[in-house]
C-alpha cells in the first residue's frame, strides 16, 4: 500500500517519493486507487501557504494567489502543460487527416493551449478568493477546501480513467498499462478512498467549510470525469497521460468554483481577515444610550464667553 502511494505521488507531482520498485510491476491499477489519497497529500503544500499568508498578514488576496502558485509548483506545472497540450489537439482534431487520430502531444504548443492553461490559473485564483470571501475571510476553512479540491480532482482522473480506453496511439506504453488496468474494482475502492477523505474534510471543518460543499465539490468532480470519457473516447478514440493531467486541471477549478457558489456569506472570520474590534468596557458614571437614540452634540457651556 504505502509503495502505490509514494508511486501516485512521483506521478502526480515532483515530489521525490522514492524511486520505484520492481515489485509495483503490474499494480498500475494500485495506484490510481490512491490518486484521491495522493492528491490529498499534495493539497497539504498549497494549504500551508495560504494559512502561513494569512498568519503573516498578507494584504489582499495575495495569499490566494501564493496558494495557486504552489499547487501549480508542486505538480511541477505538468497539469497545465497536459490542459494546453490536450487543447491544441482537439483543436486541430477535426483538420487531421482521416484515419487512427495522433498522439495528444504531438503538435507544438501553440496560443490557444497557452490562453487555456492561463485562463485556468486565472479562474482557480479567482475561485479561491472567492471561497475564502464566502466564508467570511475564515482561512481555516479556505485551506480545507483547498485540501478538498485537491482530493476530488485526482477522483476526477479514476473516473476518467475507469471509463476509457487507452489511446490507440499509446498501445503498449506505460499510460497504456495505467488505464488499462482501471476497472471496476479500481473505481469502487477510488470511490471509497475520495468519499472517506472527502467527509473527514467536512466533519473537520463543520463550523467553517461545512461538509455538503466538499460532498459537492466530488459529485461535480465525477460528473466531469463521466464527460471527459465520452469526449476523448469521440475525438481520440481513448484517453491518454495528459487527458488525465488536463481533466485533474481543470477539476481543481470546478471544485473550487462549486464550494464558492455554496459557500453563504456571513461567517466568521479568523487569520488573515481581522474581525470587527469588540466594545471597549463601559467608563465609570458613564450614561447609557437610550435605544434608537441619535448620537447627541455635546452642550455648549459657555458659549460666545471667553
Amino acid at each position: 500500500m504505502l509503495g502505490s502511494f509514494l508511486a501516485a505521488l512521483r506521478r502526480l507531482s515532483v515530489i521525490p517519493a522514492g524511486e520505484s520498485s520492481p515489485d509495483l510491476e503490474g499494480r498500475e491499477g494500485d495506484q490510481l486507487v490512491l490518486f484521491p489519497v495522493a492528491g490529498l497529500a499534495l493539497g497539504l503544500v498549497p494549504a500551508a501557504v495560504l494559512v502561513a499568508g494569512g498568519l503573516l498578514g498578507l494584504p489582499g488576496t495575495l495569499p490566494e494567489a501564493l496558494a495557486v502558485a504552489a499547487l501549480a509548483a508542486v505538480t511541477g506545472l505538468r497539469n497545465l502543460g497536459d490542459l494546453g497540450r490536450v487543447v491544441e489537439a482537439d483543436l486541430h482534431r477535426d483538420a487531421e487527416a482521416p484515419g487512427p487520430p495522433p498522439a495528444v502531444g504531438t503538435r507544438p504548443p501553440g496560443a490557444a493551449g497557452a490562453a487555456a492553461a492561463t485562463l485556468a490559473l486565472v479562474t482557480k485564483y479567482a475561485a479561491l478568493s472567492g471561497l475564502r470571501a464566502a466564508l467570511g475571510g475564515s482561512i481555516f476553512g479556505t485551506a480545507l477546501g483547498i485540501l478538498a479540491a485537491a482530493c476530488a480532482a485526482r477522483w476526477a482522473a479514476v473516473v476518467l480513467a475507469g471509463y476509457s480506453q487507452s489511446a490507440p496511439a499509446r498501445a503498449g506504453t506505460e499510460d497504456d498499462e495505467l488505464i488499462s488496468a482501471t476497472g471496476g474494482r479500481e473505481i469502487r475502492w477510488g470511490l471509497a478512498f475520495a468519499v472517506a477523505a472527502t467527509v473527514l474534510l467536512g466533519l473537520v471543518g463543520l463550523g467553517s467549510l461545512g461538509l455538503t460543499r466538499p460532498l459537492a465539490a466530488l459529485g461535480a468532480c465525477t460528473l466531469l470525469g463521466w464527460w471527459a470519457a465520452v469526449h476523448f473516447r469521440q475525438r481520440f478514440a481513448g484517453a491518454c497521460r495528459e487527458c488525465l493531467g488536463a481533466v485533474v486541471e481543470v477539476a481543481e477549478v470546478l471544485a473550487l468554483a462549486a464550494m464558492c457558489v455554496l459557500a453563504p456569506a456571513g461567517r466568521g472570520a479568523d487569520a488573515g481577515r481581522p474581525a470587527a474590534p469588540a466594545a471597549g468596557p463601559a467608563q465609570p458614571g458613564a450614561v447609557p444610550a437610550r435605544p434608537g437614540a441619535a448620537a447627541e452634540t455635546p452642550a455648549r457651556t459657555g458659549a460666545g464667553r471667553p
